[in-house]
């Protein structure tokens, strides 16, 4: 007998953050990604460079809280861009 178990937990079970880069090309705004964070038991978030000004527009984490900024963050201008004039902090 298989127990179904509702996702959505009082407190976190992970003090852990999950990166936006999950969060690309499966939630349409950051508030979905937070709550799907939420859900899985994830107590913070990380915001990559893949967040644009856009995107950030009416974010709100809560209960969560963001552990970290990935360099450039918000970003509008395009990765590819990003990478071909070698700004990615990373590289």
């Amino acid at each position: 007998m298989s127990v179904s178990k509702d996702l959505t937990t009082e407190s976190p079970r992970y003090q852990a953050s999950l990166s936006t880069m999950w969060a690309i090309r499966k939630f349409s705004n950051l508030n979905d990604f937070a709550r799907s964070a939420q859900k899985l038991g994830f107590s913070h978030v990380e915001l990559n460079h893949s967040v644009n000004s856009n995107m950030l527009e009416g974010f709100a984490p809560e209960p969560l809280e963001v552990s970290s900024i990935h360099e450039p963050c918000p970003s509008d201008i395009p990765v590819e861009e990003l990478k071909s004039n070698d700004w990615l902090i990373s590289s």
